[in-house]
């Protein structure tokens, strides 16, 4: 294993956390969309590697994923790690930097502390995967037209103004009037109702209400929201669909034998772990002391069960 950067690079594209047993962890970060070092450039938003030297406790993710790709033993591949983490040491003894392709570069500080500088070019953001950079292209002022302004033409002298100020109001008067009766028809029809003997007329609401009545549209209902129904409780296929957000579960053991991994749930729930029960497409059964949505929470999870509980206790995502 020549360069365990490749395998790490590989685990952010779909997990938030790699760690490196005894080195550090590699997390990823939300980054909003910003401008490059380029003039006018714009780079969408998407996610960022940070490095965070505490989390350095195995949680088993990226040897087993080296193990799967390489076609050798858990034991082998950690072994190899540690090899390459003693590598990387003895690069910051000699003062040099550590690039990691495709990631960016280590180097250790005066006060013997790791400074991880970013790769900015490469997004580990699915939704905005591929988005080339915006160049915004400036604003030119446009050069001032000429406004030629129409000539007046003079209006001819008219009849007398008295007589138009009244042809005016006339045309006012005859509006309102027409309106009234438009409104009034439609209150008399909306209160009228018919018997047996005479007719009885409700009264009438004021004028102002049945204008509002009239101008008003049927008022729109809000949608009510249908109820869900509660997913089935029992054995969790990891071949199942899930939701959007990924969950991670601190697993303590798989097993080959159903029996065997039943005993080791109910142990875990007298102890008062909100254990699950996992079982994947080999037919293993995969026993979890508990579940989480994030993943630095689930990580510090870890560190506390294997302290305390599990040495061999690990994170597995769906």
């Amino acid at each position: 294993m020549e360069n365990p950067e490749k395998y790490i690079s590989h685990l952010l594209e779909i997990h938030d956390c790699v760690i490196v047993p005894d080195f550090g962890g590699f997390v990823l970060n939300e980054m909003p969309g910003r401008f490059s070092g380029r003039p006018n450039e714009l780079l969408p938003s998407g996610k960022i590697i940070s490095f965070n030297r505490n989390l350095n406790i195995n949680d088993g993710l990226l040897a087993n994923y080296i193990s799967k790709e390489e076609g050798i033993s858990y034991s082998e591949v950690i072994i190899q790690i540690k090899y390459a983490v003693e590598n990387w040491r003895n690069t910051f003894s000699s003062g040099e930097k550590i690039f990691l392709d495709g990631m960016g570069s280590l180097v250790q500080n005066e006060d013997q502390k790791i400074v991880f500088t970013p790769q900015y070019n490469r997004n580990y953001a699915i939704r905005s995967y591929g988005l080339p950079a915006l160049i915004l292209t400036p604003v030119e002022k446009q050069n001032s037209q000429k406004v030629f302004q129409l000539p007046s033409i003079p209006r001819e002298r008219s009849e007398n103004p008295v007589i138009r100020r009244n042809i005016s109001v006339a045309a006012v008067a005859a509006v309102l009037i027409i309106a009234f009766l438009v409104v009034f028809k439609n209150v008399s029809e909306n209160h009228l109702y018919t018997s047996n003997t005479n007719p009885v007329y409700k009264s009438i609401q004021p004028i102002a209400s049945s204008i509002s009545k009239i101008l008003t549209d049927e008022t729109v209902k809000p949608a009510v929201p249908q109820p869900q129904d509660d997913m089935t409780a029992g054995i969790i296929d990891s071949k199942a669909s899930t939701a959007s957000n990924s969950m991670y579960y601190v697993v303590g053991g798989s097993f080959k034998i159903e029996a065997n991994a039943q005993k080791f749930f109910k142990e875990l729930e007298e102890k008062g772990f909100k254990a699950q029960l996992l079982n994947n497409e080999d037919g293993w059964f995969r026993v979890s002391y508990l579940t989480e949505q994030d993943s630095l929470k689930a990580a510090r999870d870890l560190q506390s069960i294997k302290i305390n509980e599990n040495q061999g206790a690990w994170i597995l995502k769906f």
